[in-house]
């Protein structure tokens, strides 16, 4: 007897697109199931919009500032074709400087540490948000009325001499008002001042070197400005003094790249400085507002920000040289700056 086999068909399978298909499929039910629906954005993204920049990085925000000192936030994107680019901010922990965020600048009253985050929403992919924290100290100002010997980091105060000694290296903020005290910076020193609302009115002291904030010999200083601020100097001296063999930066306190020619003035304070005419010509000259004292050569003084108004005492510049001085090496690069010489001396350049 004779057996017919009936042999099942053969399939050669699932095509490449169907294959395709299904694996799309299981990875739309895997999202479903393990990560829900935001996933399946996330998987259309990857396959539909091959064009799309994720956010690899946020760098550009300071690590530190000083109570009472606005700082705009200029965060760098990282890439720079990342697709989206807008950053929100938040305070996520304010501590106890009272921080704020407000239109982009950070602000914080007091002393302490505060931590700020950054957010653009769909900066990964189509509903996954890229944020990233940042740590600002807040540092406490110096106050220039202080009326017994202190010292803190980068600075001291002599009781007796009146005198508030900035150190190399130091970065700090001075605020308040005085009629006795006065600033100095260390002679070889490198350091950066924030005048943040500071009055120094030494027109009423006597003697021939009353200085109201003095540049040590061969020392360079980055001072910034935040809010309003005055420089009035006694004697012969002047009000900012930077005489020949130092260098000085004015800038806005809170800029972008703050003491250089490329900085963004997003705070603008500003600086009064006086020199001081020791009773006029018979009585021994005068001092620039900011440069020199009787005598001086101005130094090396370049203003890139702020508003800055500088009176020479009698004879002197008013940027420059004190009495009988030469002018220096002064260039206005940004800011805005009005400048009067006493009787015969330059608005910006020598003293007569």
């Amino acid at each position: 007897m004779n057996r017919t086999t009936n042999t099942p068909p053969t399939h050669s399978g699932l095509t490449s697109r169907g294959r395709f298909y299904l694996v799309v499929l299981f990875l739309v039910i895997a999202a479903v199931f393990v990560g829900g629906c935001d996933d399946i954005y996330t998987l259309r993204d990857y396959l539909y919009d091959r064009s799309f920049v994720p956010i690899a990085d946020i760098t550009g925000i300071p690590g530190k500032t000083d109570a009472g000192v606005p700082i705009p936030l200029a965060p760098v994107i990282v890439p720079d074709n990342a697709t989206k680019k807008t950053v929100s901010w938040s305070v996520s922990d304010p501590g106890t400087t009272g921080a704020a965020i407000t239109g982009g600048v950070f602000t914080a009253a007091a002393e302490g540490t505060a931590k700020i985050t950054a957010r653009v929403a769909d900066g990964l992919w189509r509903g996954k948000d890229f944020s990233k924290s940042f740590t600002i100290t807040v540092r406490a100002p110096i106050d220039v009325a202080m009326i017994a010997t202190a010292s803190g980091d980068g600075w001291s105060y002599d009781s007796g001499t009146k005198v508030i000694t900035i150190a190399d290296g130091a970065d700090v903020v001075l605020t308040g008002s005085t009629t006795v005290n006065r600033v100095a910076i260390a002679s070889g020193a490198t350091a950066t001042v924030t005048l943040q609302d500071v009055t120094i009115d030494l027109s009423g002291t006597t003697g021939a070197d009353v200085c109201a904030f003095d540049i040590g010999d061969e020392a360079n200083v980055t001072a910034l400005l935040s809010g309003t601020n005055a420089l009035t100097s006694g004697g012969n001296s002047a009000g900012l003094h930077i005489p020949a063999g130092r260098t000085l930066v004015i800038d806005s306190a809170g800029s972008a790249g703050a003491g250089t020619a490329s900085s963004s003035h997003a705070v603008s304070g500003t600086l009064t400085a006086t020199g001081g005419s020791a009773g006029g010509w018979s009585d021994g000259g005068a001092g620039a507002g900011i440069g020199g004292s009787t005598g001086e050569e101005g130094g090396s003084i370049t203003i890139t920000g702020g508003t800055v108004t500088a009176q020479g005492g009698y004879t002197a510049a008013g940027i420059g040289g004190g009495d009988a001085g030469n002018g220096g090496t002064i260039s206005i690069l940004g800011g805005t700056v009005n400048a009067a010489g006493g009787q015969g001396g330059a608005g910006i350049g020598g003293g007569y």
